[in-house]
Order: C-alpha cells, then sequence, then structure tokens
C-alpha cells in the first residue's frame, strides 16, 4: 500500500490557492495532495462542524494526513471526526479551542482593529487588515500577491464571534507541528508541551506560496516520520 494522501486545508481568511504550488510539489513527488474548499458563504455556526461536512463532500474516505494551516486550526477537531486520519501536521496554525471563539484567543487590541473594520456584518479580505507594505514585503513578487489577494473572500464577523463546537480533538492522533513565523512561537510552544514533534522555519507566515519546494519536502518529511513513529 502506497503512503496516504496529504489533504491541504487553507484557512478560512484566504483562498484555497493558498496551497496550490505546494500542492503541486507533492504531486510531483508522488502523494497524493488534494485541497478541500472551505467556503464561508451560507454556512451557520457552529461554523467548524458545517465547514467540516463540506470538506468531508469533497474527498474520498481513504486515509489521509490532514494539513492545516493558521486559522484552519480551529477545524481540526471537526474534521477528525469526519475524516478518516492517519494524523494531522498544523503548519503556522492556532490550536483547538473547542467551545471558543476567534476573538475568545485573539489579543485585545487585534479585536478592536477588526471590529473597527467591520461593516454591514463583513470584515474586507484578510489582505486589507494589513495593508500594501506589509503585504508586498510577505508577497514582493507582485503576480503572485496580486493572485493571493484576489483569491481572498469578505469575511463574515460572525465567524469570529461564534464558538467552535465542543468537540474535542481526538485522543491519540498522531500530530506535529511546522512554526514559519515568529507570530506562531506560541503554538509551537503549546505543541512541545503536548508532546508533539515540533519542526521551525525561519521564513514568515506565506511561506506556503513563497516556497512551495521546501513546505512540501518538510510536510513530507513530517508525515512519514509520524507514520513510522
Amino acid at each position: 500500500m502506497g503512503a496516504a494522501s496529504i489533504t491541504l486545508v487553507h484557512s478560512p481568511l484566504v483562498g484555497p490557492g493558498t496551497w496550490r504550488a505546494v500542492s503541486r510539489r507533492l504531486e510531483a513527488r508522488g502523494r497524493a495532495a488534494p485541497m478541500p474548499k472551505v467556503d464561508l458563504d451560507g454556512l451557520d455556526a457552529p461554523f467548524d462542524v458545517a465547514i467540516a461536512g463540506g470538506v468531508a463532500a469533497q474527498l474520498d474516505r481513504a486515509p489521509t494526513v490532514l494539513v492545516v494551516h493558521s486559522a484552519a486550526g480551529s477545524l481540526v477537531p471537526a474534521l477528525a471526526n469526519r475524516l478518516d486520519l492517519t494524523a494531522v501536521l498544523f503548519v503556522d496554525a492556532i490550536l483547538p479551542t473547542p467551545g471558543r471563539s476567534w476573538f475568545d484567543t485573539a489579543p485585545p487590541s487585534l479585536q478592536e482593529h477588526l471590529r473597527n473594520l467591520a461593516q454591514d456584518g463583513f470584515l474586507p479580505p484578510w489582505p486589507a487588515w494589513f495593508g500594501e507594505a506589509v503585504m508586498s514585503r510577505l508577497l514582493p513578487y507582485a503576480p503572485l500577491r496580486e493572485a493571493f489577494e484576489a483569491d481572498c473572500p469578505p469575511l463574515p464577523l460572525t465567524w469570529f464571534e461564534a464558538p467552535t463546537s465542543a468537540e474535542p480533538l481526538p485522543p491519540g492522533l498522531p500530530a506535529a507541528y511546522l512554526r514559519l513565523s515568529e507570530g506562531y512561537d506560541e503554538e509551537a510552544e503549546a505543541a512541545r508541551r503536548l508532546g508533539w514533534p515540533v519542526a521551525r522555519e525561519d521564513l514568515h507566515h506565506l511561506a506556503l506560496l513563497t516556497h512551495p519546494d521546501r513546505i512540501a519536502g518538510r510536510l513530507v518529511e513530517m508525515a512519514d516520520a509520524l507514520a513510522a513513529a
């Protein structure tokens, strides 16, 4: 039997294209790497359950390694209860906080900033939170940056306000953490305290777009290490 596929789940705050280049590199290495789309449009809370149902409907039931980026980390318990997972890899991702909202875990200054940006119950697309200078630093190649920004939707404020379901992370599910940026040092340390393997790359939060070969190599290495443990 061949190695399990590697399912790449993007943050609900950005678009599915975040993983496209990594998926291609994984497939070039002989690993199936589906990229289900996460779409908040028309969903009701608890969003993690609704999203998990939509993701599961896009995939077959074969065993897979789940890889989540950024805010997709909050979806892992709901996904794990609807997919046949062999392991989960968190990539610069938040860890699950069952029964709590995104705002419950965000710094007060960021909460205030986002509420000030909201209009008619929606936040502007994620890149607009940070401005052109920050986005140009993260994605200096203009065509890549423009394609990423065009893929990011407006976001319902309710996503940030509504608690996730109380589903816990299934016990015994092998997990590991790949830290890409300093902003996720605390999450990586929390993963280490849980006893998970933690790998570090000194890149940036959107390195999936700018360093896909390096990220794909790390994912294969970490997935295979978990399978062999």
